[in-house]
């Protein structure tokens, strides 16, 4: 089947191989070209985009929708009894029928008369019986067949059930935890269908943001999204999806570049890294990998050099404690400070927690350099908020000094506060064919052409761009300049 028409695809295999094929769709309103109607073919990856009309089909002559159409062919073959609309989801039966005994028994009643009966409410949850004897067995395919008195059921009619011998384990019972969490109370859980769980259920979904491994990438999501579209279809959610931005972390390696198993003795233990070196290192190192969506190799000599640096900031703290206290402006700091906060906030924002290390990093470094012994005490606070999140341990150790209240209860700086206070020079890297000439100090914001005239000022430069050709310029503002030439 090839729809040479409606798809982009189709639509360049049939043009190669010279096909015929009949129009479907044609523009709306129909442009008339060389004597007859055009052949409707603007795609974009291999959507139809533009206004179109079907033709040639009498049921749907003239629609402009395909969503009308769908619904009209829909209804017609229900009509003459050649058809019938259904939903298909695309799962793994599997998922809901495991044969163990370890999961969430599924609450229905099989009865001799073909007949299904679900538990009511109050018979819920339905709990899995005692068991110790978990073996397989040629006469069991179940390991809950065992228990004849909890499988085993009659009624009140004398008809005999037995409850259903599958389980629901992992992925399947438990993609649903991000609402459960929103209905834990002190004393149990909201009902779900209760006036307080929609209202809080309305408040805070869809999730913001999920982060989960590439492993859970497929079977944790494609379940996610099924509880809650159901959920959605019985009026207990009223969002379509349940997260609005996917987010999945690469692995972490072993040092011989495998995933760490315990067979091929590359395992790592985090307690081991805790005790030796703290906690705060060990997840400064974990960031400071590189991306989050990168998979890469650990190595525990990266966590002491985390341990180092964290000392350093202490020995700082240490060293200028005094001076902090008495809050002296000082030009240089304030301004890689507000740097820092900048930079800080965009990376948190972007996720990119490797580039806030390496923020709070040249931050420090430049503390070390100024020749300025002293750091007003806001810089130093707000140093240590943006720490915070990454290395908590010490970075309230430290707060403590300062302040009463934890960290967590004081607000995050803003960048826009500090814009106005942003140091007037920069430094612009002057670059010929990609490579670095010199670095020239000039004024924030300073455009191409002034730059460009302090360039030809500047007698060493002048001489290397002296009877070039400047086939191009290509520059990034408060950053580089950069001449192609021939």
């Amino acid at each position: 089947m090839v729809c040479p028409n409606c798809s982009l695809i189709d639509n360049k295999f049939a043009e190669k191989y010279n096909f015929d094929w009949k129009i479907i769709l044609c523009p709306f309103p129909e442009k008339q070209m060389d004597g007859g109607i055009a052949l409707f073919a603007s795609f974009y990856d291999g959507e139809i985009n533009g206004n179109y009309k079907y033709v040639l089909s009498p049921l749907i002559k003239n629609i402009t929708s395909q969503e009308n159409a769908t619904e009209i062919i829909n209804n017609h073959l229900e009509k003459i009894n050649q058809g019938k609309k259904h939903n298909t989801y695309h799962l793994r039966d599997w998922i809901f029928s495991r044969q163990r005994y370890w999961g969430e028994p599924i609450p229905i009643i099989h009865w001799e008369d073909n007949q299904q009966e679900l538990l009511k409410d109050e018979e819920l949850p339905l709990k899995l019986p005692p068991l110790t004897d978990f073996t397989p067995s040629k006469f069991y395919y179940s390991p809950l067949q065992k228990i004849d008195s909890w499988v085993n059921l009659k009624r009140d009619d004398g008809i005999s059930g037995k409850r259903d011998l599958n389980i629901m384990p992992q992925w399947a019972g438990s993609c649903w935890y991000y609402i459960a969490f929103l209905l834990k109370k002190n004393d149990g859980y909201l009902a779900l269908d209760s006036e307080e769980a929609k209202e809080i259920i309305k408040h805070w979904l869809p999730v913001d943001l999920y982060i989960g491994g590439q492993e859970h990438a497929n079977l944790h999501l494609l379940y996610a999204r099924f509880w809650h579209k159901v959920l959605n279809k019985i009026g207990i959610v009223y969002q379509s999806e349940p997260f609005q931005k996917l987010l999945c972390q690469g692995m972490i390696l072993g040092s011989d570049g495998e995933k760490m198993s315990k067979s091929r003795g590359n395992v790592v233990n985090p307690n081991d890294l805790v005790e030796k070196y703290g906690a705060d290192a060990l997840r400064l190192y974990e960031v400071f990998l590189g991306p989050v969506e990168q998979t890469t190799k650990f190595d525990s000599t990266g966590v002491r050099a985390m341990k180092k640096w964290l000392d350093r900031v202490y020995n700082f703290f240490l060293e200028y404690c005094e001076t902090i206290l008495t809050n002296i402006p000082n030009q240089e700091i304030e301004s890689a400070y507000q740097e820092m906060i900048i930079k800080s906030t965009e990376h948190y924002k972007n996720i990119k927690l490797n580039l806030v290390v390496s923020s709070l990093m040249t931050f420090i470094n430049k503390c070390y350099k100024s020749e300025a012994k002293f750091m007003p005490t806001d810089c130093f606070l707000d140093f240590l908020k943006i720490l915070n999140p990454l290395a908590p341990h010490l970075s309230e150790e430290i707060w403590s000094f300062f302040q009463k209240n934890p960290i967590t209860d004081s607000d995050w700086p803003q960048p826009k506060k500090l814009q106005t206070n942003l140091s007037q020079k920069v430094n612009i890297v002057v670059q010929i064919n990609g490579q670095k000439k010199i670095i020239i100090s000039v004024n924030r914001d300073e455009s191409q052409a002034v730059i460009e005239k302090i360039i030809k000022n500047d007698s060493k430069l002048n001489k290397l761009l002296e009877k070039q050709i400047i086939s191009k310029t290509i520059f990034i503002k408060n950053k580089l300049i950069n001449f192609v030439i021939n």
